[in-house]
């Protein structure tokens, strides 16, 4: 396979990502002891890339996505060299 995608390979990775990121906010939801994520639903969960860029979101409160792609970027520019060797 080439590094072109067709736009049904596209629809189904763009789902599948989507789906991740839904399934992270059903779960923080469900083991949550906070009320405002447990009850206000106040939080949101993302896929980011290795370059720190948003692959999907999932559509709980999107307002945090402005800043959390900017966050990881940033932690990725300055923590790349031990994130990239499996460092914390």
């Amino acid at each position: 396979m080439g590094t072109e995608l067709n736009t049904v390979q596209l629809s189904i990775f763009s789902h599948r990502f989507m789906s991740i990121a839904e399934q992270m906010g059903r779960v923080l939801q469900r083991t949550s002891i906070s009320t405002n994520i447990k009850e206000r639903l106040d939080f949101s969960c993302a896929v980011f890339g290795p370059d720190g860029g948003l692959v999907s979101n999932a559509p709980h409160i999107p307002v945090h996505l402005g800043a959390m792609q900017e966050t990881v970027q940033y932690q990725v520019r300055s923590r790349s060299k031990g994130c990239l060797n499996g460092i914390n």
